[in-house]
């Protein structure tokens, strides 16, 4: 990125004077002055830099300072709008905190108890990211202020906001903001050094930019902030976590990153970022949803997207317009995208909700294609992978957990198939998630093929206060290790998503050992029957694997399950293939009842349910503890 110093503007405010009383602070002033000094020192021409002080005496290089008092800053702002720059850079230092929708609030020289006038900075953040704010392309923003609760401040009069010049959104813009602190913390004040110790650390890393070096990387800066606060953390000098949120033009994701330690625990992501939407959108929008029937499922869907935000996000606001409200202070857009599109195909498509999405979705640059796939039920997925450790004594496990917003590991450990850490997992992941019911998640076995007939849904899980199996509670399937993918895999696998009916084949394991090649290419599902109890389940097992067949059915031994096709019949004959699963937990729980026959379809039914799209990145091996 080639930027000309002469074609840099900048806003640097310093306020350490408020018409309250006990609000007065040592160090903004200074620190503006400092880094006004530093923007001419690196070729800045004093004539493009506003500088708005509290007290403002003499010139600082060039510079007429002004008081930084609410018309004056407000004025400055609005005129940025009718001048143009390659690079704009704001400075603030002085009082802040998160207001009531955690949106930071930083106060003018001319705030007084009964009105505390202010700086909405996400609001104004947001117009410099529209049309308004068009000539300057690339922006850098740098806050030295707190972000305590105003709720915790005991205040009983709101805030006033100061509403911008608000244009149309515009995807071309670089803006990056770096805060002295995360949500909820103070910003800490060295006031015989008269300096922020966010200021310092700035000017310590600007200080070491070669001479001649322009513009400063805001990565490379946040970098080298991030790493004296950690520093000046180990010490245990302070726990303030600066955090830096980047909005990178040309479609690219937004992204938030938080440093150091933790932030206060009630810290979201929504406080370090602006409000998505522009006022005109979310009022249409709001229309729109204020009319949508309630989904049963609605708080899984807010679990589930809410799930990959980076930070904390709200508990489950209860409504669509509040799950919708949390989402649009999300660090990126997606995730409430994700949850309008699964709203929109929730009993039946909403037409205007739909219209609405292929409007303003490319303004955040999400493709209408990506969101297609949220239009199914939604469905978590644990996925449990059991491999032989490296030393050949026993067994790893890896919990995992896929839902639409992707994939991540909850747990690993090496208790082997007793699966006594998996099953106080799975038994906390299922209180969670079972309080809806329909929507229960499908649990995955992935094994060595030797053990795919290892009893894995008898596994007894805690939930309600009482022990159950956890395939009476959910679908329970097993998936063979290290299936090498092939596009027949993929092709058939394809058609079961689809619910292609009428290709299930019940056949004999002798039958699928010789190889019946018509019916393996022409089958997605087959269900297998044994004709002995010592038949070797497994080779016919490969040989479907090998045909590409990611659906098999079948029974572990048992005399009265011998060369009988009907229970394998009455689950996969006649039934979507989507169904499967589902139907085979029924099955299942019907079985665990007292007095059912011998040759129940539920007793001993395994499900091999090989999705080839969801397959867990190389875990990494270690001897068993």
């Amino acid at each position: 990125m080639i930027v000309d110093p002469l074609r840099t503007r900048a806003v640097v405010v310093g306020v350490d004077e408020y018409g309250i009383e006990g609000w007065s602070l040592r160090g903004p002033v200074d620190d503006a002055r400092k880094f006004v000094e530093w923007l001419v020192s690196r070729g800045v021409p004093a004539a493009n830099i506003e500088l708005l002080i509290s007290r403002p005496a003499g010139p600082v290089c060039g510079v007429v300072p002004s008081e930084p008092v609410s018309w004056r800053v407000e004025k400055t702002f609005t005129k940025m709008t009718s001048l143009s720059s390659e690079l704009l850079i704001v400075y603030w230092g002085g009082h802040g905190v998160a207001d009531n929708m955690e949106s930071c609030r930083l106060f003018y020289g001319d705030a007084v108890e009964r009105s505390k006038l202010n700086l909405d900075l996400n609001t104004l953040l947001r117009a410099m990211r529209t049309d308004s704010y068009s000539s300057h392309p690339r922006q850098l923003v740098l806050v030295d202020a707190c972000q305590t609760f105003v709720h915790d401040r005991g205040w009983v009069t709101s805030l006033p906001r100061f509403v911008p010049a608000m244009g149309r959104s515009e995807s071309s813009r670089d803006q990056h903001v770096l805060f002295a602190t995360s949500p909820g913390q103070l910003a800490v004040n060295d006031d015989t050094a008269r300096t922020g110790l966010f200021s310092q650390a700035v000017r310590e890393v600007l200080g070491q930019l070669a001479p001649g070096t322009w513009p400063p990387d805001p990565a490379a800066l946040s970098d080298g902030v991030r790493r004296r606060f950690q520093a000046w953390y180990d010490e245990g000098r302070t726990d303030q976590v600066p955090s830096y949120v980047s909005f990178c033009g040309r479609g690219s994701e937004e992204h938030v990153v938080f440093s150091a330690s933790a932030a206060d625990p009630r810290a979201t992501a929504f406080s370090s970022n602006l409000l998505l939407l522009e006022d005109d959108a979310v009022g249409r929008l709001r229309s729109i949803v204020e009319g949508v029937e309630v989904p049963a499922d609605l708080a899984l869907m807010y679990r589930d997207v809410a799930r990959g935000i980076a930070g904390r996000m709200p508990p489950f606001p209860g409504s669509v317009w509040g799950v919708v409200s949390a989402l649009r202070g999300a660090t990126g857009a997606v995730p409430l995208f994700e949850f309008l599109a699964r709203l929109a195909s929730a009993g039946g498509r909403n037409s205007a909700l739909l219209s609405w999405i292929k409007e303003h979705a490319p303004e955040h640059g999400i493709a209408l294609e990506s969101l297609a796939r949220f239009s199914g039920p939604l469905r978590d997925v644990y996925l449990v992978q059991v491999t032989p450790d490296l030393l050949g004594a026993g067994f790893d496990v890896v919990l995992w957990c896929y839902g639409p917003c992707g994939g991540w590991q909850l747990m690993s450990t090496s208790d082997g198939l007793a699966l006594g850490a998996t099953r106080a997992a799975l038994s906390g992941l299922l209180e969670e998630i079972l309080a809806v019911a329909g929507f229960e998640p499908i649990v995955e076995f992935r094994l060595p093929v030797d053990l795919l007939e290892h009893p894995v849904d008898e596994l007894v899980v805690c939930f309600g206060g009482y022990d159950q199996r956890l395939g009476d509670l959910c679908p329970v399937v097993v998936r063979p290790q290290d299936r090498p993918l092939s596009p027949e895999w993929e092709r058939k696998w394809e058609q079961v998503r689809a619910d292609q009916p009428g290709s299930a084949r019940p056949m004999s394991a002798d039958a699928v050992s010789a190889y019946d090649a018509r019916a393996l290419r022409e089958a997605h599902t087959i269900g297998i029957t044994r004709d002995r109890v010592t038949t070797p389940i497994f080779e016919a097992v490969e040989a479907v694997l090998a045909a590409g067949v990611p659906v098999v059915l079948w029974h572990r031994p048992s005399d009265l399950h011998l060369g009988y096709q009907k229970p394998t019949e009455k689950i996969l004959l006649g039934r979507q293939p989507c169904a499967v699963p589902g139907a085979v937990k029924d099955q299942r729980f019907d079985a665990g009842r007292s007095h059912v026959p011998g040759d129940h379809p539920g007793l001993g039914v395994v499900l091999l349910w090989d999705d080839p799209n969801r397959i867990p990145p190389t875990m990494t091996w270690r001897a068993p503890v």
